[in-house]
């Protein structure tokens, strides 16, 4: 997979947060600055702590960004065990198992 910029790899290969260089102070309390306002923040009003670095989306959880970062990769690491059909997300795989080739549970589908 890419690296998210941004992000470093941490111990046991999982992306963590980069270190702020001194020339990145903290983010600005309100937008980026750039007048147009905040960037939305997560379903739920949790505060976001990581943001996309291609689009400014805002995410509470490194798996969420990374989830999404597959939407400007178009990686799809998913795959039906029934045919060619791909997905960035797995639970898009299940729903197309269970929808189009009738598998009624995860552990029957192999995913």
């Amino acid at each position: 997979m890419g690296g998210i910029p941004g992000c470093a790899m941490g111990g046991g290969g999982r992306l963590v947060p980069a270190a702020a260089g001194p020339a990145a102070g903290p983010a600005p309390p309100h937008g980026h600055g750039d007048g147009k306002g905040p960037p939305p923040n997560p379903p739920g009003g949790a505060k976001a702590r990581l943001s996309c670095q291609l689009c400014g989306r805002m995410f509470g959880q490194m798996e969420d960004l990374r989830r999404h970062f597959r939407t400007h990769t178009g990686e799809k690491p998913y795959t039906c065990p029934y045919c060619p059909y791909r997905a960035a997300v797995k639970s898009s795989v299940i729903r197309h198992a269970r929808t189009i080739h009738g598998a009624a549970t995860p552990l029957q589908m192999g995913v």
